[in-house]
């Protein structure tokens, strides 16, 4: 288990202050021959970037998507267009089968004028290839009261501001919050998983998702993500692993989509002071452990399984309520295994007796020996037993302790709301390494 303690370094701070995070400045154009040819556009320009780089590098160069919505001519983040930020392409796609169908608008989504049935935002990465192997990180956002001060979900902060909305300095500035608050665009760049598609499910204030069916949800998001931009999307991919993850209450949504056996091939899941999934990584563990100390399997076999495993992070703020909640659970069910099975010195001292005269053999001049009765031979047995299980379960404890892992934060670092971004919340732009999902993301096998 991780403890991270301390502060997040210091980071530049660009434009004016906006306490829920404003985009962050543009960054300079690069220099160089590449750059010049792609900004030319000219044929001349474009043919020679062809010569030296080749057909998909170009169109890759020449494809630019604005990185927000032009305010001055009605644009908005979730009508349809599309927006790279940190050279992921996001776009929301709406008339899914699935998701809640509730629209979910006033009451604690005062804070926006946007529905919310069946919608979910997609990210595709600029390098993303289809005809490669896939990856889908199926995202469940937390509770989006108004009193938290922050967004309603995926949709857009655009709402009439009241007095109490300026009490509590709370702006209708037209973001959203997998941009300025989460920064997940910016994560999944920074991740190195250009091969990882995002789909964000848009829910109820209180985290339901309606019927979010697994791998078929996922396809009919994907299909209406091509049609609406196939540049961005090119076709659907054949096939994809899947990394679960969520927030707060999106821990619940985590938990039905395992019990549900709604994903065919789950590679990891990632948690953020999440509900609902202390049990499930323990009965996870226990499993794990039945297998690794089945003293039928070989050491290949054991390996075999725990590879095949998915992945468990949970990043949890220390002391508080998901701290207490998953900091003893890899532990405790290691733990309460190893008090079960591990011989004590009075059962290892009994075993060795036993064995000496199991393996007696009649001497001339000795004392006779003394076989062992059922009893005792069934006894011999059962702490020979033990003693394989415990020494498998040693052999392969660090690999099982790297597939579930639990890192605790320091609270004073940040708050409940701002765990996934692994920060406080700024305007600063986005520095690789701080956020929490980003750190999930990589210490994937």
């Amino acid at each position: 288990m991780t403890v991270t303690r301390g502060r997040s370094r210091p980071r530049p701070v660009h434009g004016a202050p906006n306490p829920i995070g404003a985009r962050s400045p543009k960054r300079p154009t690069p220099g160089g021959p590449v750059a010049g040819w792609v900004r030319q556009g000219t044929p001349a320009a474009i043919y020679e970037l062809q010569r030296l780089a080749g057909n998909r590098a170009v169109s890759l160069a020449l494809q630019r998507y604005p990185p927000a919505p032009d305010k001055s001519k009605g644009e908005r983040w979730n009508d349809g267009k599309v927006f790279e930020i940190e050279q992921v392409r996001r776009v929301m796609v709406t008339g899914l089968k699935g998701g809640t169908s509730g629209k979910f608008v006033g009451g604690d989504s005062e804070h926006t004028d946007e529905p919310g049935d069946h919608r979910a935002v997609v990210l595709v990465s600029a390098g993303f290839d289809p005809e490669q192997p896939t990856e889908v990180l199926l995202y469940f956002h937390g509770n989006t009261e108004t009193w938290r001060g922050r967004y309603a979900g995926w949709r857009q902060r655009t709402f009439k501001p009241t007095d109490e909305t300026r009490k509590q300095k709370i702006a209708s500035d037209g973001t959203v919050r997998d941009v300025a608050l989460d920064q997940i665009e910016q994560q999944l760049h920074h991740s190195g998983h250009v091969q990882m598609i995002g789909i964000l499910p848009q829910g109820s204030p209180g985290s339901g998702f309606g019927d979010i069916a697994g791998d078929d949800y996922i396809r009919d998001v994907l299909e209406k993500a091509n049609k609406i931009a196939p540049a961005v999307l090119k076709s659907v991919p054949a096939s994809w692993k899947v990394v679960l993850s969520g927030h707060s209450g999106g821990g619940g949504e985590v938990l039905r989509q395992i019990e549900g056996s709604k994903i065919k091939n789950l590679e990891g899941i990632i948690l953020f002071d999440a509900e609902a999934m202390a049990g499930e990584i323990t009965t996870r563990i226990n499993e794990d452990l039945d297998v690794l100390s089945d003293i039928t399997k070989s050491d290949d076999e054991r390996k075999d399984h725990l590879a095949k495993r998915p992945a468990v992070r949970v990043f949890a703020r220390e002391g508080g309520k998901y701290g207490n909640m998953y900091k003893p659970v890899v532990d405790g069910a290691i733990k309460k295994w190893k008090d079960r099975h591990v011989l004590g010195p009075r059962q290892t001292a009994e075993m060795d007796r036993l064995l000496v005269r199991d393996a007696c053999t009649p001497e001339p001049g000795r004392p006779a020996c003394k076989p062992l009765n059922r009893a005792e031979a069934s006894r011999l047995l059962e702490l020979g037993k033990r003693q394989q299980q415990a020494e498998a379960v040693d052999r392969f404890e660090p690999t099982l302790r790297k597939t579930y892992q639990v890192t605790l934060i320091d609270p004073a670092k940040f708050e409940h709301e701002e765990i996934i971004r692994g920060t406080k919340t700024s305007d600063a732009q986005y520095v690789k390494g701080e956020g929490t999902l980003e750190q999930g993301l990589r210490s994937l096998p």
